[in-house]
């Protein structure tokens, strides 16, 4: 697979009914079937572990997807910005994971230079070089 924007435009789009598929959509299965409620969690305590997450941070979550993860983390921080190529997810994240200090944006997550941000202290991309080129994750860093 070589082009994974035009693949994320279309991958797993179904009807959202549920936390549970919002997780498939994005592809946190195991076997095909959708992570449970506790390995998610646990994920996400993993991640504002990893990142010492805290009130006062504003945090950058690249390939956020329709974002499932942004959302549980946003109750951490400050402000977060979740930046993704695909339309149809961003506007699930819109529609079902929104909340007041979340800023969901369609771009690229190589070409952030013309995003006029504020101050990001934290940067998130999980689960998401592996759809990146060598050139792509030089960008982002």
């Amino acid at each position: 697979m070589t082009n994974w924007k035009k693949f994320w435009q279309s991958h797993h789009l179904i009807e959202i009914h549920s936390d549970d598929d919002l997780l498939f959509q994005v592809a946190l299965t195991v076997n095909g079937k959708t992570i449970s409620q506790e390995t998610f969690d646990i994920m996400c305590r993993t991640i504002r572990k990893a990142l010492a997450l805290n009130s006062s941070d504003v945090l950058l979550d690249l390939c956020c997807g329709n974002g499932v993860t942004t959302y549980q983390l946003s109750k951490s921080v400050d402000r977060v910005f979740g930046i993704d190529s695909s339309t149809p997810y961003i506007e699930n994240a819109r529609k079902f994971k929104s909340s007041g200090n979340i800023t969901y944006i369609i771009h690229d997550a190589a070409d952030l230079l013309d995003l006029n941000l504020p101050k990001v202290t934290k940067v998130l991309v999980n689960g998401s070089l592996a759809y990146l080129n060598a050139v792509q994750v030089d960008r982002i860093l």
